[in-house]
């Protein structure tokens, strides 16, 4: 199936998404290095009873790249700033790594936004320190 790409911006970020289907909104946020294609199974499984919106993190194919960095907070604001755009109040979130540590922050911040989170392969914790150089690397 092709699915629907879009863009738009959020706080000033420029997001690339997929969007299909109807119904309750499911809201899929991906890995570090991944893309909003890694959902498409998901979303084709899905898209019939919800509405399945898959976005590109910043610095990851086709959403924008802040120069000054962001944080996984500033992720959560966009994210709400998205639903808000699409005309939803709640969705559910569905984050893989980066993404559910994007998400987690968003339940925290914004827990009336949050219908469910559905959390894979993620974490609470910190972000390890010895990992920034790793991080400084891949930004070229």
């Amino acid at each position: 199936m092709a699915f629907t790409h879009h863009t738009t911006e959020l706080n000033g970020q420029r997001y690339a998404y997929l969007d299909e289907g109807e119904g309750p909104l499911l809201v899929f946020g991906h890995g570090v290095l991944a893309d909003k294609s890694m959902f498409e199974a998901q979303i084709e499984a899905l898209r019939h009873r919800y509405r399945c919106v898959s976005l590109d993190w910043p610095g990851h194919t086709g959403s924008g790249y802040r120069e000054k960095g962001w944080s996984f907070y500033d992720m959560a604001d966009d994210s709400v700033a998205l639903l808000d755009q699409l005309g939803y109040d709640q969705a559910i979130f569905v984050g893989l790594s980066q993404g559910g540590m994007t998400f987690m922050r968003l339940a925290l911040k914004y827990p009336e936004r949050v219908r469910a989170l559905v959390l894979l392969d993620t974490s609470a914790d910190p972000e390890d320190a010895d990992l920034l150089p790793v991080h400084r690397q891949q930004q070229s």
